[in-house]
């Protein structure tokens, strides 16, 4: 019986391992359990496209995550759809909003933008909204909630809903260029007010859901806006000033939010009548009510009346 010395085992070794370089000895495939089925990448099997979809549905921060998962991820982000969700606090926050825009280079789907920064707020955002990386947008949200510097200069933090509500900041016109694409538009602002000259009565030709809190819009503003929808479903105006009533007639409008809001030199909104909505199910006015009347001619799917 032979025996094995450290010299001898290490010989052995060596020789198998030139024996494997050389192809003479094959790799020992591991081992399945009876029955398993071998994994196969799908993943793998799915079209750029599609991914670039699915990249475009999760939040900004975790769409731009994907591009460590592996080489083929990289530059899926930068030409997938865009969803952009921020909010811009810091000077830091506005870098890297202007980064993403300038980086991007697929279709633009979704902005979402809050800003609670005290500073440089309108020349910013006005030059963010030119960007051609948002061309044909069809989802534009924007909450402002900072005071400007003249309000910042005059009032502290917790004297800020005393501030004079007449006094209004025009809209973001670029927000108009959207019109021939956009599906959602929210616009709302606290502190302050945002004004919608005349010329923001354009043709919205695709907008479902419209949301207004804390704009300045006349009357026959808002109804030229409305006139625009032909396929609204949802209407939202909350605490906004300048107009006093609210002619609704729409084919499609399935649901209408309301709340009479503050008092202005032009009165306080103080009427609405639904004259034709025959597929309305909702109107629900919210948040401070005061004499608020509410009149239905024609809305024969009407579900919810909410006063």
């Amino acid at each position: 019986m032979g025996v094995l010395t450290a010299g001898s085992k290490r010989r052995r070794w060596l020789e198998e391992q030139s024996r494997r370089q050389h192809g003479a000895v094959k790799e020992e495939e591991p081992r399945r359990q009876p029955g398993a089925v071998k994994e196969e990448d799908l993943i793998s099997r799915i079209p750029d496209d599609v991914l670039g979809d699915i990249i475009s549905l999760l939040p900004t921060n975790d769409g731009g995550r994907t591009q460590a998962l592996s080489h083929r991820w990289r530059p899926l982000w930068r030409a997938a759809p865009l969803n952009l969700e921020a909010r811009v606090v810091t000077f830091k926050d506005k870098e890297r909003v202007a980064a993403a825009l300038a980086a991007h280079r697929g279709p633009a789907r979704r902005c979402a933008l809050t800003w609670d920064a005290y500073y440089d707020g309108f020349p910013t955002l006005d030059g963010w909204l030119r960007s051609p990386t948002l061309d044909g947008l069809h989802e534009f949200e924007l909450h402002y909630h900072a005071p400007d510097r003249e309000f910042a200069r005059r009032y502290d933090y917790a004297r800020a809903r005393r501030y004079d509500y007449a006094r209004a900041t025009p809209l973001l016109l670029p927000v108009l260029r959207f019109s021939p694409t956009l599906r959602v538009l929210c616009v709302s602002r606290d502190w302050c007010r945002f004004d919608i000259p005349a010329a923001g009565a354009g043709l919205f030709l695709h907008l479902e859901q419209l949301t207004l809190k804390g704009v300045n819009i006349a009357e026959s503003t808002l109804h030229a806006i409305l006139a625009g929808c032909p396929v609204l479903q949802s209407l939202v105006l909350h605490y906004n000033i300048g107009y006093r009533r609210l002619r609704i007639s729409s084919s499609t409008l399935r649901c209408l939010g309301v709340t009479d809001g503050h008092k202005d030199r032009e009165g306080r909104f103080e009427e609405v009548v639904v004259e034709d909505a025959p597929v309305l199910e909702r109107i629900i006015p919210d948040g401070l009510m005061y004499d608020l009347k509410i009149r239905v001619v024609h809305a024969p799917k009407l579900k919810i009346l909410d006063i």
